[in-house]
């Protein structure tokens, strides 16, 4: 590239501005097109780089999100599990009391063993996530796996109002969740 600013200037005999300027242009004419390739492979390299962060990070929220919405769906089976044992227990049969009490114990197992995929997940993951969806991740494993303890404490049943609180704040911790996740996905599309 320097050959040709020499070579422009060395076979250039002319000493009027006229000629100075159509040397210069000549020259510029001959550089843009390395100037455009050069600036072409910087901007492809940046796309690449963005284009492969913004799979990797999707890949991740798939993942995660599939594992989130197992302990959610875990949650609303136990929802309907604690309702079948409230309404047993009103009818004091004990046959449908001891069903509910063993089909809740069987739900609480799930959602601990899936809190702890989770959480395995999002630890092996803290640093490729976004401090926003992070914390929202870490606030849903951490209530969730409440629940599960709270139930596994309380011989598995719980009260009408854990019901309506606790796990009513788990459900909508994974809501924020989505949505942390959908603004994130924004940004990088964005971007």
């Amino acid at each position: 590239m320097i050959n040709l600013i020499v070579n422009c200037s060395l076979n250039s005999e002319a000493s009027d501005g006229k000629s100075i300027v159509a040397i210069i242009i000549s020259c510029i004419a001959l550089l843009l097109p390395f100037i455009r390739d050069a600036l072409k492979s910087k901007n492809d390299k940046s796309l690449n780089i963005h284009k492969l962060q913004f799979e990797k990070e999707f890949k991740l929220y798939e993942d995660t999100w599939s594992e989130a919405a197992e302990i959610r769906n875990n949650l609303y089976e136990l929802l309907n599990l604690n309702s079948e044992y409230v309404n047993a227990m009103s009818r004091k049969d004990s046959t449908l009391t001891e069903k509910a009490i063993a089909d809740l114990q069987i739900t609480v197992n799930k959602i601990q063993k899936n809190i702890s995929q989770f959480e395995k997940k999002i630890k092996n993951n803290e640093p490729f996530y976004p401090e926003s969806v992070f914390y929202k991740l870490r606030d849903f494993k951490n209530q969730s796996y409440l629940i599960s303890l709270f139930s596994q404490l309380q011989g598995v049943a719980f009260s009408e109002e854990f019901h309506l609180t606790e796990v009513n704040k788990a459900i909508k911790k994974i809501d924020s969740i989505c949505e942390a996740v959908r603004a994130r996905i924004e940004i990088l599309r964005e971007n």
